[in-house]
Parts: C-alpha cells; structure tokens; sequence
C-alpha cells in the first residue's frame, strides 16, 4: 500500500509543479499588465508615456513615476519626484535623488507587483547601506538600427540613420536609446556665459514619448520587459538586471561612464530574447555577483527560453526565444517603418 502510495504521489507531483508553475507565470504577467496600466495613468494625466529616467547621478527610473498608478502615492510623495517639474535647466551636478539620497520609504519598499513570482534571484540588493527592492521587470528603451541590413530598404523610403545616433552601439558619456517607447528624456550639454558646461533636461519636466511618435503601432511596440532568470557571464552566475546594484528607484545614468540607464534596457541582435549573456564590469555585493553599468541586459524569463512583455498598448504577450534575432530588435524601435509582426 505505501509503496503504491509512493507511486502515485510520484506521478502528481510533477502535475502539481506545472500547476503551481503555470499560477506563477500568470502572476508574472498579471504583473506587467498591472505596469502597463500604471503607463497609461501617467499617459492620461501627462498626456505623454512616462520618460525611462531623469537625471544622472543615479537619479529617478520610470518605476517612480509610476507609483501613484500603483497605488503607492505615500512612497511616490517621499521621492520629492513632484518637485522635478519645478527643476529647470540650466541645473548642473549632482540632482535629486543622488543629492537627498532614497527616502526611508524608497528603501523599505516591497511590492509584489515589480518580482515574477519564478523569479530565483535574491528580491533585493544591497549598496550604500541600504538593501532595496530589485525589479524583475525593465523598460525597453529602444534598439540598434544597425540590426537590420542597411542594402534593404525601408518600407517608408526613408533613408536608415547614418551612425545610428538615437541609439549607438557602444554608448559613451550620457548616451542611450531614444527610439524606444520609455526612452531618457532629450538630454544636452550646452555652455553657461561664464564658460562652464552644464546639461539640460527637457526643462525640467517629465515628459516622455507619446503615442503620436510610435508610428509603428503601440499594439506592435515593446515597452516593459522580464528579467526573471539569471544572467551568465561565462563565468559565474550573476545577476542580470537592468536594476543594477541600486535596485527599483534609480534612473540616471553614470555620469562620464560608458553606461546607459538604470532600469531599462536597448535590445541588441546578439542577446536574443532569453539570452543569459551580461557584461562586464561585475559588482561583488551580500547577494552575490550583479551586473553594473550593462545598458543591454538582456530580456529573459525563469519560466521558459523567451520572455513576456507588455506593449505600448497595454497587452501582454509572450515572445518566444525563437524568434528571428532581426524582428526582436525590430518590436523594440517605435518608428521603424517596417512591418512588425507580432506573436498573438
């Protein structure tokens, strides 16, 4: 009797794991619609798609900007985000978040919506003191227009973009995508009249892209993505988040550091969908090995070889890594002018 006891629990168990599996994968989905929806509140009271980052110096990801939409309006008052609007250009050096530091509320934050439940990464890391959340989930930020064969014409007749300048392949300085659907806000270095430098932030507002410039079709735009699994630099294991060594909040890039921005992510043709490749440098922290200053980290999910994203229209739909590695990076730019064809 024990032993067919045995045999049985043997043969529901893995039933059991596929069930509970199959709950945590549509948890994990249910959680980027929960951030496509938070989009489109901002979307509705800015009348723009909230910007990937602000600032430099580690300053504000489009995750804060999302707070109120998540029902998180007493965290989102504690960032002193609101006051953004009133920080003009003209404004050089250290800014907001780097100059106040995270807010006692920032830090301690632990929502479910930003960690797939699949996920067997550590849900937090820790620097400079603290230990915050880290998101599974990134912005796309856009893609290479060098993805695609330059001989092949556009389906709008427009010429491809000498030297890729929205979106470079080996960013330097403040650099990064700008052709994605949650790209930095313009970002300028212009000289005061007493001869010093200074950058400028789209005056000072948080304005992002809107849906008139994703000519493609929001329901055929990438613009959140799944990083659940974890990263390999053939090496050691690490972890492969766009949060970096920070976490949820941070945004700004590295100032005068080949880096891109916190918390999002370009999509590159050689880190296919589902790719565990990160590169370097490495940071060592309590948690183990995390991926730093990687403006391509890339999309992938612990539930199978592929990854779920939302769309700028809300939709969640999974992307299979099987997927040609010249579409993928073509569902990440807003303005292509090629034909997208998307999985249903």
């Amino acid at each position: 009797m024990i032993a067919i006891i045995g045999t049985l629990v043997g043969l529901l168990l893995p039933a059991v794991q596929a069930a509970r599996e199959a709950a945590r994968r549509s948890s994990c989905g249910n959680n980027l619609k929960q951030l496509g929806l938070a989009c489109h509140t901002f979307l509705e009271q800015r009348r723009t798609f909230p910007p990937g980052a602000v600032g430099f110096f580690y300053d504000y990801s489009w995750i804060v900007m999302v707070l109120p939409g998540l029902e998180e309006q007493k965290v989102y008052d504690s960032t002193r985000l609101s006051q953004w609007d009133a920080y003009k250009s003209g404004t050089s050096g250290w800014s907001q978040l780097s100059r106040i530091g995270a807010s006692t509320a920032m830090n301690n934050l632990r929502m479910s919506t930003l960690v797939c439940p699949s996920s067997p990464m550590p849900q937090t890391v820790s620097s400079d003191g603290a230990t915050r959340l880290c998101s599974s989930y990134a912005a796309v930020a856009g893609a290479s227009d060098r993805a695609f064969n330059p001989t092949v014409p556009r389906l709008d007749g427009q010429a491809w973009r000498s030297g890729n300048d929205r979106c470079p392949d080996n960013p330097t300085y403040w650099n990064s995508c700008m052709n994605g659907v949650l790209h930095p806000p313009e970002t300028k270095l212009y000289t005061r009249s007493n001869g010093t430098q200074a950058f400028s932030y789209n005056d000072g507002k948080l304005e992002g892209c809107s849906p008139a410039k994703i000519t493609d079709g929001l329901s055929k735009t990438l613009m959140i993505g799944e990083q659940s699994a974890w990263g390999f630099d053939g090496t050691q294991q690490n972890q492969c988040r766009a949060g970096g060594f920070i976490g949820w909040a941070t945004g700004g890039s590295a100032y005068l550091t080949p880096s891109g921005y916190f918390n999002t992510a370009r999509i590159q043709a050689d880190r296919n969908v589902g790719s565990t490749t990160c590169g370097n440098p490495l940071q060592r922290t309590g948690d183990g090995w995390v991926t730093n200053f990687d403006p391509a980290t890339p999309f992938r999910s612990a539930h199978a070889i592929g990854a779920q994203f939302v769309y700028a229209d809300g939709a969640v739909r999974w992307v299979d890594g099987s997927i040609d590695n010249t579409l993928y990076p073509l569902l990440a730019i807003r303005d292509s002018g090629q034909t997208k064809v998307v999985a249903e």
